[in-house]
């Protein structure tokens, strides 16, 4: 399915996991306000695969993206006093993760 657009997130915008009851089928559901959009569970035996790596790549670019536009010491995401860093420094995900962290692969 091909869709382009461009979805701005409202006040009550929200990511929210879904499933269909019954079954091992996940998704991803961007509440934008308004509208939204289901990152679902593509068909096929590397369905589950394909769908991780998707989403541990959007997570990758999201925690990028939050940093980039709020890069204050104190943001959510990034790491907090005692956890290796004392100077406020800001880490992209290539120094956290590296080449072979989680969701790598050959580029």
């Amino acid at each position: 399915m091909e869709l382009e657009g461009l979805l701005t997130p409202g006040p009550n915008a929200k990511p929210e996991v879904v499933t269909q009851p019954g079954t091992d089928w996940y998704g991803l559901r961007l509440t934008m306000d308004p509208g939204e959009v289901v990152l679902g569970l593509p068909e096929g035996e590397d369905g589950r695969e394909r769908l991780a790596a998707f989403l541990t790549e959007l997570a990758r670019c999201a925690y990028f993206l939050a940093g980039v536009l709020d890069p204050s010491p104190n943001h959510a995401l990034m790491p907090t006093l005692g956890h290796g860093l004392s100077n406020g420094t800001v880490l992209s995900d290539a120094s956290i993760y590296g080449e072979s962290g989680p969701g790598s692969r050959g580029r």
